[in-house]
């Protein structure tokens, strides 16, 4: 067999570090499912696209990379969004007309549908298409489970979410930036996976913090 080319190189450090990422959304999936549905999903969705990651980096590159940046956006758009309905849909409900329709689930998981076919389809730059996953998450994920978690003094979900807000602002996903000598990407998934097995068992009710 001959040498994989540079641009195609794998990067074993990488599949392990999604493996354990996969490990915390499937575990906050399975622990937030019996309370909230759509939360559980929303993790699950999450927990594929690192699955995806997994196969890219420590199988074939080409072959995965389509399913990982696609499950990727979908996770970014949708899955971490229907973390907030439960949060969400009692104020939706309160502010009546047009808003009042997104309560429902499948018209909320529809509308974040839409939001994703749009901002892929018109964001004119990365940096555009980036922002707007950025607005999504702070509006429907990170914003109301901070405030729920804030106010019902659930200490593991509120730990959870900065956790998450943490590992996405303060380290980031950059694939060749090191901090402390690994992959800041490396460091990312590791974070997430814990920050999901948290707001996981936030949302379930098992008191971790």
């Amino acid at each position: 067999m001959g040498r994989i080319p540079d641009k195609q190189a794998l990067y074993p450090t990488i599949a392990v570090s999604d493996a354990f990422n996969v490990a915390g959304h499937v575990y906050g999936a399975w622990l937030a499912w019996p309370t909230d549905r759509l939360a559980g999903l929303g993790l699950a969705y999450v927990a594929v696209a690192a699955a995806a990651g997994v196969l890219r980096f420590g199988v074939c590159r080409g072959t995965f990379r389509p399913a990982n940046e696609g499950w990727a956006d979908a996770a970014a758009y949708v899955g971490l969004p229907l973390l907030g309905h439960r949060v969400l849909a009692p104020v939706l409900e309160g502010a009546g007309g047009a808003a009042a329709v997104l309560a429902d689930e499948a018209v909320y998981m529809s509308a974040l549908l839409f939001v994703m076919i749009w901002c892929q389809r018109y964001c004119r730059s990365d940096e555009a298409e980036e922002l707007s996953k950025v607005a999504v998450n702070l509006l429907c994920f990170a914003g109301p489970l901070l405030w729920h978690a804030a106010g019902a003094g659930n200490t593991t979900l509120l730990a959870g979410v900065a956790l998450f807000v943490l590992g996405g602002v303060a380290v980031g996903n950059e694939r060749e930036r090191f901090l402390l000598g690994m992959r800041r990407e490396n460091i990312f998934h590791y974070i997430i996976g814990v920050a999901a097995y948290l707001i996981g068992a936030g949302i379930g009710g098992v008191a971790v913090l």
